[in-house]
């Protein structure tokens, strides 16, 4: 979870190689009820505005079942694949960029 400059909360869910769901509106119901459970209700003992849920997606994202990245030639000339999670860590990004 994390907030945006903009004061947008962002949280989101990990599928790792599986289908996500069949229900994205209950699993987007799910994961907020997970989230607003992390924040106060009041403050002071004066009540704090609900969270709501601005929009949600679902979907398939880069990130291999065994977790390793996976990395080299396409079978294109000129394209190489660098296909990973963006949560592999902040010093992984500028050595892939690099080697590949």
């Amino acid at each position: 979870m994390r907030q945006t400059a903009e004061g947008r909360v962002i949280s989101g869910g990990h599928f790792s190689g599986s289908d996500p769901t069949d229900d994205p509106q209950g699993l987007a119901a799910e994961l907020f009820g997970r989230v607003k459970a992390m924040f106060r209700t009041e403050r002071d003992g004066v009540p704090l505005p609900p969270l709501e849920l601005d929009f949600y997606t679902i979907g398939y994202r880069p990130d291999p079942k065994d977790g390793h990245p996976i990395l080299g030639d396409s079978g294109r000339p000129g394209l190489t694949l660098a296909v990973m999670h963006s949560g592999e860590g902040p010093g992984t990004r500028p050595f892939f960029s690099g080697t590949v």
